[in-house]
C-alpha cells in the first residue's frame, strides 16, 4: 500500500510540475530527476542510476481558462509534499488539461558521484561512528566507487609523537601491510622502519602482478603474497601539500587491479586526505589532553 502510495504521489508531481512549467512558468517545484539503486548481480554492489525525461516536446492545452494560481508555498521553497498535491488538485483539475506530444527518457550512471557524496556525509558525521565501522563504511563506498568487490582498501594516517612516528591500535587495523606484518610476527620495529623509509621518501607503488623478483627484493611483498594478495598498490595522500597518509589499494583476484581502476580514485583523493587529516587531529588532541591530565 505504501508503495502504491509512493507510485501516486510521485505521478502527481510529475504531472504538476509540467502544467506549472508549462502554463505558469514555474520550474524548480518538484524534482523531475528519480535515483534508482539496483544491485550489480556480477558483483553484489549496488550501483545509482538517474533518470531524467525530457518534456520538450510535451504540449499541454486547457478546455477552458486557465485557473488562477494561489499557492504561496509554491515559491517560499519550503513545503509539506503531500498539501501541496491537495492543494493543486483543488485548483487545477485535472480533467480540464490535455496532455500531448512525447518525452525523451535518459538513464544515467551516478554511482561514482553517490560513492563520493556517501563519503561526504561519513565524514560530517565522523563522531556518531565508531571507528571500526566508520573505516569500513569508507572502505564500501570506495568498492562500490571503483565498481568492483575484488579490490580491498587500507587507509592509514601518518602520526607522529615528538616527530617519531607510531602507530595507533585504531588506525593501523586498517592496514593490510601492518596486518600481515603482525601475523608473521615480525616485530613493531621493523614495521617501524619500513613505514619511516616509506614517508621519508612517500611515491606511489604499484604491483600490478607480485612476482617471485618482487618478493627477492622486497621482503613486505613476499609476506603479502604469502597471505594471498596478489596485487598491490600505495598512494600517498596529500593535505594542502603535507603528507597525511598512505591509501592502500589491493586484490586477492588476479588481474583485478589495473590503472583505470586506480584512475577512479582521483576524484575521492582530496576526500580521503581530509579523513585523514581529521584522524591525525583527533589523535593530537587525545595526546595534548594526556599531557595535560
Amino acid at each position: 500500500v505504501k508503495n502504491a502510495e509512493q507510485i501516486k504521489y510521485n505521478q502527481l508531481e510529475f504531472i504538476f510540475s509540467l502544467i506549472l512549467e508549462k502554463c505558469y512558468g514555474i520550474t524548480s517545484v518538484f524534482k523531475r530527476d528519480i535515483i534508482h539503486s539496483l544491485e550489480d548481480e556480477g558483483t553484489g554492489l549496488v550501483k545509482y542510476f538517474k533518470l531524467n525525461l525530457d518534456t520538450r516536446f510535451i504540449e499541454i492545452s486547457t478546455r477552458q481558462p486557465l485557473p488562477e494560481l494561489t499557492v504561496e508555498e509554491l515559491h517560499s521553497g519550503t513545503y509539506d509534499r503531500k498539501e501541496v498535491l491537495s492543494q493543486l488538485e483543488k485548483q487545477l483539475p485535472l480533467d480540464i488539461f490535455r496532455i500531448e506530444g512525447f518525452g525523451i527518457l535518459s538513464i544515467t550512471d551516478v554511482t561514482p558521484e553517490h560513492s563520493i557524496e556517501s563519503i561526504k556525509d561519513l565524514i560530517l558525521k565522523h563522531s556518531s561512528y565508531e571507528e571500526e565501522k566508520y573505516y569500513s563504511n569508507v572502505i564500501h563506498s570506495l568498492k562500490t566507487l571503483v565498481g568492483s568487490n575484488d579490490i580491498e582498501f587500507g587507509l592509514l594516517p601518518l602520526m607522529q609523537v615528538n616527530d617519531k612516528l607510531v602507530f595507533d591500535d585504531g588506525t593501523c587495523l586498517n592496514s593490510k601491510l601492518i596486518a600481515v606484518a603482525r601475523e608473521n610476527g615480525v616485530a613493531d620495529t621493523a614495521s617501524m622502519e619500513l613505514a619511516n623509509a616509506y614517508f621519508k621518501n612517500p611515491r606511489p607503488i604499484f604491483f600490478r602482478e607480485i612476482t617471485q623478483e618482487d618478493e627477492a627484493r622486497q621482503g613486505y611483498l613476499k609476506m603479502l603474497k604469502d597471505s594471498g594478495v596478489t596485487a598491490y598498490a600505495l598512494s600517498p595522500v596529500y593535505f594542502n601539500n603535507s603528507l597525511t597518509g598512505v591509501l592502500e589499494i589491493y586484490s586477492k583476484k588476479k588481474n583485478a587491479l589495473n590503472e583505470s581502476l586506480l584512475a577512479k580514485l582521483d576524484p575521492v583523493m582530496p576526500l580521503l586526505s581530509q579523513m585523514l587529516k581529521n584522524s591525525i587531529d583527533e589523535f593530537n588532541d587525545n595526546i595534548d589532553h594526556v599531557v595535560k591530565e
